[in-house]
């Protein structure tokens, strides 16, 4: 479980469900997880968990990741996701942006059109 504090109260997030899901359905691992966000292998996607319902996650895929691959794993994501007690939505897509400093890295998130 990975935890956030967010208004003074601790929310633990389910992790190793996710961590499970994408194994699962796109045999990926994890690289990196950060507060809502967790990291698929190569950049692939990023999983958001949603601010009001801890069952709720939503996927974003890299905008240079193919759309035909990136239907192919959010179909194998949502398949996969009910059977850990998760629901799965797709978010849309996302962009990695250098910062000004070489260690910082920004993300856009791209609204489904």
């Amino acid at each position: 479980m990975v935890q956030a504090v967010n208004d003074d109260k601790i929310i633990f997030r389910e992790l190793e469900k996710v961590r499970l899901i994408i194994d699962k359905a796109t045999g990926l691992e994890i690289t990196w997880a950060y507060d809502d966000l967790v990291f698929a292998q190569h950049n692939t996607f990023i999983i958001r968990f949603d601010a009001d319902d801890l069952q709720k996650i939503h996927c974003y895929f890299n905008v240079d990741f193919q759309v035909e691959k990136a239907e192919h794993f959010f179909y194998a994501l949502a398949r996969t996701a009910p059977e850990y007690g998760m629901a799965l939505h797709h978010g849309g897509s996302y962009e990695l942006i250098e910062g000004s400093d070489e260690n910082e890295v920004q993300i856009k998130f791209l609204e489904r059109q």
